[in-house]
C-alpha cells in the first residue's frame, strides 16, 4: 500500500468515526448547557479550562515527539513507549501541586477545590489515553484511534443523560467522566499490548531519558502558549464577570471547538506523513502541505460564514433564551475557526519540518499578545471583547506562521488559489441575506447548494486536486 492511499485510508477511519464522535460530543454539550444552567455550566467550563492548561505539564511535548520519532523509525518505538510513561510520573506530580498552590492564592473556595481536583484526574486519565492513541498514530492505525474513541463519547453520552434527568450536580458530571475514561484507559492500552509491537523494556539510558524531555520542550511550549490563550479569557471571565458569563462565552466557543475537528483529524493523519517526506522528498512535502492548506480554507471559510449567519436563529433555539448574550460572541468566534484551520496547517507543517522551535516564537507572541488584550477588553466589553481577543490573536499567530512557512515552501500558489472560495462565499452570504427569513435548517441547506453549485461552476476543484484524490485512492502496485 503506498503512501497516499494509506492517508486516505486513515482519513476514511477518522472522519468517519469522529463525525460520529462529534456528533455525539454535540448532544453532549448540548445536554449539559441546558440541564446545568449558564451559572452551573459556567463552574464546569471553567474547572475544565483551569486544568487543561496544567495538561501541558503532564504532556510535556512528549507526545507529539515521539509519535514523529517513531514514525520516522519504528524500531525506536519501545524506547519511546517506556520512557514517556516514565516521565509521566514526575509531572503528574509536579502538576498537581501547581494547581493547589494557584487556588490557594487566589482564595478559592472548597467547593471549587473539590471541582479542580475531580477534573485534574480526569485530566491525568485523558493524557494517559491521549499518549497511548499517539502510538497509534505514529504506526498509522487510525482504527484503533477513532472507534475506541466513539464509543467512549457515545457511553459518556448515555450516563450524562441519565444522571441529568435526575439534576445531576457538578460533581458528579465528573465523576461519571473519570468512570469512562478510566474505563477507555484501560481499553486502549488493552489494544495497544495486543496490536502493536510488544515494547520490551529498554536498558535504563540517562542521556537518553533526558533528551526526550529536552528535545520535546518546544512542542510544550508550543501547546502551553495555545492552550493559554485558548483558556485564558475563561479564567479571566470567571473573575471579572462571573460564572453566567463564563457560561455564555463558552457556550459560544464549544460548538467552534467542535468543527475544529475537520481540521485536527486532516493534520493528525497527515502529520506523520508531513515527517517522513521531509527526509525523503520534499517536492511531495510541498505537494501534501499546500493542497492541505487550501482544503482547509475551502472547507472552514463557509463554515465561518454560515456560523455567523445563522446565530441569532441557532442560539436562542438550542441552548435556551438565558444564553441569548453569547449571539454576538458567536458571531466573532465564528472566524476564529477559519484561522484556527489554517493555522493548524501551517503549524503541522513546521513540526514535520523541524522548525517547531518557530512555531514556539509564533505561539509565544500570540500569548503575550492574548493576554496584553484580554485585560484590556475583557473588563469594557465583557464577552465580546474576549471574542475578539481571541480572533485578532489568531490572526497575528496566522500572519506570522505565514512568514516562517513562506520562506521554507512558497504560499504563492496557496495565496492565488483562494480567490476564488472567497468570491463564492461572499455571494453565498448575499444570497441568503436577501432572501426572505427562513429557518436556520432551511439556511443551512440552502448555503450547502449554493456553494457546492459555484464551487463546482467555477472549478474550485480542477484537475490538480483531482489528481492528488486519486494519489490517495490509488492502490499500491
Amino acid at each position: 500500500m503506498n503512501r497516499h492511499h494509506t492517508v486516505f485510508r486513515n482519513l476514511l477511519y477518522l472522519y468517519g468515526s469522529e463525525l460520529g464522535t462529534k456528533s455525539v460530543s454535540l448532544l453532549l454539550f448540548l445536554v449539559l448547557v441546558n440541564s446545568l444552567g449558564d451559572v452551573r455550566f459556567g463552574q464546569y467550563s471553567f474547572a475544565v479550562a483551569f486544568v487543561t492548561i496544567f495538561n501541558v505539564i503532564i504532556d510535556a511535548g512528549i507526545m507529539a515527539y515521539t509519535t514523529r520519532e517513531i514514525a520516522r523509525n519504528k524500531s525506536h518505538y519501545s524506547i519511546y513507549f517506556w520512557y514517556a510513561l516514565l516521565w509521566k510520573i514526575p509531572l503528574i506530580f509536579i502538576a498537581f501541586i501547581l494547581m493547589t498552590g494557584i487556588l490557594w492564592i487566589l482564595k478559592y473556595n472548597q467547593d471549587i477545590f473539590i471541582l479542580i481536583g475531580l477534573a485534574g484526574v480526569m485530566m491525568v486519565l485523558d493524557n494517559l489515553n491521549t499518549l497511548f492513541r499517539s502510538f497509534f498514530q505514529a504506526f498509522e492505525k487510525m482504527a484503533y484511534i477513532a472507534i475506541p474513541r466513539f464509543f467512549e463519547k457515545l457511553l459518556l453520552l448515555i450516563i450524562v443523560t441519565i444522571f441529568t434527568w435526575k439534576g445531576a450536580t457538578v460533581s458528579l458530571i465528573f465523576k461519571i467522566i473519570i468512570g469512562v475514561y478510566g474505563f477507555s484507559f484501560f481499553t486502549t492500552l488493552f489494544l495497544a499490548l495486543r496490536y502493536l509491537p510488544y515494547p520490551k523494556m529498554p536498558h535504563f539510558q540517562k542521556n537518553t531519558f533526558f533528551l526526550i524531555l529536552k528535545t520535546a520542550i518546544p512542542f510544550a511550549l508550543f501547546n502551553f502558549f495555545g492552550l493559554i490563550y485558548l483558556h485564558f479569557d475563561t479564567l479571566m471571565i470567571s473573575q471579572f464577570l462571573g460564572d453566567a458569563a463564563v457560561g455564555w462565552y463558552n457556550a459560544a466557543y464549544q460548538p467552534i471547538l467542535v468543527l475544529y475537528f475537520i481540521a485536527g483529524l486532516m493534520m493528525t493523519a497527515i502529520y506523520p506523513i508531513m515527517s517522513e517526506y521531509y527526509t525523503k522528498s520534499s517536492s511531495q512535502l510541498s505537494l501534501v502541505f499546500t493542497e492541505s492548506l487550501r482544503f482547509l480554507m475551502i472547507v472552514g471559510l463557509p463554515l465561518s460564514m454560515g456560523i455567523t449567519l445563522i446565530a441569532p436563529s441557532v442560539v436562542p433555539f438550542a441552548f435556551g433564551i438565558s444564553y441569548i448574550p453569547a449571539i454576538p460572541a458567536l458571531q466573532i468566534l465564528a472566524w476564529v475557526l477559519l484561522f484556527a484551520f489554517l493555522n493548524s496547517g501551517l503549524s503541522t507543517f513546521l513540526n514535520s519540518s523541524n522548525r517547531q522551535h518557530l512555531n514556539l516564537l509564533t505561539t509565544g507572541f500570540g500569548l503575550f499578545f492574548n493576554i496584553a488584550t484580554n485585560f484590556y477588553f475583557i473588563p469594557r466589553y465583557g464577552i465580546v471583547g474576549a471574542a475578539l481577543t481571541t480572533l485578532m490573536t489568531e490572526i497575528v499567530v496566522f500572519g506570522l506562521s505565514c512568514f516562517f512557512v513562506n520562506r521554507v515552501v512558497s504560499l504563492f500558489p496557496f495565496v492565488f488559489s483562494i480567490i476564488k472560495p472567497i468570491l463564492i462565499t461572499g455571494i453565498m452570504a448575499i444570497i441568503i441575506l436577501i432572501l426572505p427569513p427562513v429557518h436556520f435548517i432551511i439556511m443551512i441547506l440552502l448555503g450547502v447548494l449554493i456553494y457546492s453549485f459555484f464551487c463546482l461552476f467555477l472549478g474550485v476543484i480542477g484537475v490538480k486536486e483531482k489528481e492528488f484524490v486519486r494519489h490517495f485512492l490509488q492502490p499500491s502496485p
